[in-house]
């Protein structure tokens, strides 16, 4: 970056080097006409318009899925149907121990905290060998739930289902707690969204313990937490909601990523 480089090599100060103003006024670099300079920041408006359209489309989908919980659930701490009231250790596994017997070559899913999202949309794309990751990394499973359990992931609701793991194995962050459904009794979707509501993280939040900085939810606070334990088949039934709202959000981002892969080709393309 031509600018960049030019402020750093005019910048005045040897700990913390300023920016320098007689060297901004004085840098040189072509005007384009004003009907070019008009018709690229359309281009630029065109383009911010349409991923504000995506990321509209992907909050309206996060919307619906949560009104749709609320109408079949209630809230996390509520029981409007009056299902039978369990602990969360009782709807699932949580931190179970990970798979033994994996080869050493055997190809598995990495999943860095960057690469959850919060929204629930992760990148699996990165792999690695399970002798990379069978120390000192977090293991899970096809269709298990990471929940990111440090501040100040916690709160900002980063969290996933895991799903299309290479081999049907994965390993992430030390940071996650990860909760895995139990056969005819939960389902990834209902355990996801449970706990991705504000109510339920605010709540999450005073139990953290720890220094400043690195305060965590504890183990023991998921494994007591309260929650009325909808029907399988009810919890089936959002399930199969959700699948199609996710048919759209994938839409929605795979639009909006190359969006934004064009406007850096436009950045680069006028600007350096």
């Amino acid at each position: 970056d031509a600018f960049f480089d030019y402020m750093m090599a005019t910048a005045k100060g040897m700990k913390m080097p300023r920016g320098d103003k007689t060297a901004v006024q004085a840098y040189e670099f072509p005007v384009p006409p004003v009907k070019v300079q008009k018709q690229i920041v359309d281009e630029f408006h065109t383009l911010d318009k349409q991923i504000k359209e995506q990321d509209a489309t992907l909050q309206k989908c996060d919307e619906e899925i949560k009104e749709k919980f609320v109408e079949m659930f209630g809230t996390p701490f509520t029981n409007p149907h009056s299902f039978t009231e369990k602990r969360l250790e009782e709807c699932c596994l949580i931190n179970p121990p990970k798979q033994a017997h994996i080869s050493d070559e055997t190809i598995v899913t990495y999943i860095p905290m960057s690469a959850v999202s919060t929204n629930g949309i992760v990148d699996t794309s990165m792999t690695k060998t399970y002798a990379e990751l069978k120390q000192g990394y977090t293991g899970f499973i096809e269709n298990d739930v990471i929940f990111a359990k440090i501040t100040p992931c916690m709160e900002n609701g980063k969290g996933c289902i895991a799903s299309g793991l290479e081999n049907g194995l994965g390993f992430g962050s030390t940071e996650y707690h990860v909760l895995r459904p139990i056969d005819n009794v939960s389902n990834p979707y209902w355990l996801y969204y449970l706990m991705a509501f504000k109510e339920f993280r605010a709540y999450a939040a005073k139990s953290m313990t720890g220094a400043s900085g690195h305060r965590r939810v504890p183990e023991k606070f998921m494994q007591q937490f309260v929650v009325g334990l909808p029907p399988i088949d009810l919890q089936n039934q959002f399930a199969a909601f959700v699948e199609e709202r996710d048919k759209a959000k994938e839409k929605a981002q795979n639009r909006k990523e190359a969006l934004l892969a064009e406007r850096e080709q436009a950045i680069e393309k006028y600007f350096r």
